[in-house]
């Protein structure tokens, strides 16, 4: 979903993650952080297929391309670029939440 930002008037993209597996933003943090499937699968123990599917499932959920794959690369698209800081904040917090939990 995409709104406009009255400030900049700069498109923001707007997640609602409410309803998205753990393990598919997890599965996408892997890759968004090392720009690999292959890395990514390995540092999780998981098959390069699964983290390909799970990814194409986060992109279906969110309707949104997060990921521009090439036979040799992958590039983050301007969503996957703001999910993975989106997600990166969420993990430095993560410690504090469990702790007032």
């Amino acid at each position: 979903m995409r709104c406009m930002n009255p400030v900049d008037a700069q498109p923001k993209l707007m997640f609602d993650l409410k309803n998205i597996n753990m393990n598919l933003l997890l599965a996408f943090d892997a890759v968004a952080s090392q720009r690999s499937f292959s890395r990514a699968a390995k540092s999780l123990g998981k098959s390069q297929a699964t983290m390909s599917i799970q990814v194409r499932e986060l992109e279906r959920q969110l309707d949104v391309e997060l990921i521009t794959r090439t036979t040799r690369s992958l590039i983050l698209t301007q969503a996957g670029e703001m999910l993975a800081r989106t997600d990166r904040k969420f993990n430095r917090m993560r410690p504090s939440m469990a702790r007032v939990l």
